[in-house]
C-alpha cells in the first residue's frame, strides 16, 4: 500500500503588490528616456531600472514596449484635445462671438500649448521623432484626435467671419497650424542655445510676454 503524502502546509505563493503610483512612474520615466533616445533606442529593462520597478509591470499595464510608447502618445494628444476644445465647443451653436471672445479664445489656446509644452518638454522630441520617420505611431492620433480638433477650430473661424471679427480671406488650416508650429518651434529653438543678437524670450520666465506677443501676432492681423 502505497504511503500517502501529508499536504503541504505552506502558503500558496501570491503576487507581489503592485506599488502606488506604479503606472505614472512607468510613464514619467519612459517619456524621458524616449525623448532622449527614441524607441528603438530603449528597452524595457531600462525603463523598470529607471523607474525602479518590476520588469514585468510594463507588459501587465501596456502590453509591452511598444504599447506603452503608443500610451504616451495617445494620452498627450487626448490631452491636448480635450484642452484646446474645451475652447471652441462652446462657440459652436453661440451667436455671441465678439472680437474681446475671439481673442481670448485665441489666448487660451496659446496659453494651453504653452503650458503643456513647458510640462512634458519631452514630447516636442519624441513627436519630431515621429514626422520625421513618417508618423509610424501617431498617425492614427492625428487622425481621429486631431482631426476632430481642426474641424472644430474651422466652425469657430467660420463663426468669427459670419460675425465680421476677422476677415474671410484667412486660410484657416495654414493659420491653425502656424499657431501650432511657431509655439513649437520656438522651444526647439531654445533648446539648441542658439545665440542671437537682440535676445529673446526666456522661457519659462517671460511666458506672459511671450503668450501676449503671440497672441497679438495671430489677432490683429486678421481682424475685420
Amino acid at each position: 500500500m502505497a504511503k500517502k503524502t501529508k499536504p503541504s502546509l505552506k502558503s500558496p505563493r501570491r503576487a507581489a503588490p503592485v506599488p502606488e503610483g506604479a503606472r505614472e512612474k512607468i510613464v514619467n520615466v519612459a517619456r524621458r528616456l524616449f525623448a532622449e533616445y527614441g524607441l528603438e533606442g530603449v528597452s524595457v529593462r531600462h525603463i523598470s531600472k529607471d523607474a525602479g520597478l518590476n520588469v514585468s509591470l510594463v507588459s501587465y499595464y501596456f502590453g509591452g514596449k511598444e504599447g506603452l510608447y503608443n500610451t504616451i502618445l495617445e494620452e498627450h494628444a487626448r490631452e491636448v484635445q480635450r484642452a484646446l476644445m474645451s475652447l471652441l465647443v462652446p462657440f459652436r451653436e453661440s451667436d455671441n462671438l465678439t472680437k474681446e471672445a475671439f481673442h481670448s479664445v485665441i489666448e487660451s489656446f496659446v496659453r494651453n500649448l504653452v503650458e503643456m509644452r513647458l510640462r512634458t518638454p519631452e514630447m516636442s522630441l519624441i513627436i519630431q521623432r515621429e514626422r520625421f520617420s513618417g508618423l509610424p505611431y501617431a498617425r492614427k492620433n492625428h487622425e481621429e484626435i486631431f482631426g476632430p480638433l481642426s474641424i472644430e477650430f474651422d466652425a469657430f473661424m467660420k463663426a468669427a467671419v459670419r460675425k465680421k471679427v476677422v476677415r474671410a480671406n484667412v486660410p484657416v488650416v495654414p493659420y491653425f497650424i502656424s499657431i501650432v508650429e511657431s509655439i513649437m518651434g520656438y522651444f526647439l529653438f531654445q533648446e539648441c542655445h542658439t545665440k542671437v543678437p537682440g535676445g529673446y524670450f526666456e522661457l519659462p520666465q517671460q511666458k506672459e510676454q511671450y503668450i501676449d506677443f503671440l497672441t497679438r501676432l495671430f489677432t490683429e492681423g486678421i481682424y475685420k
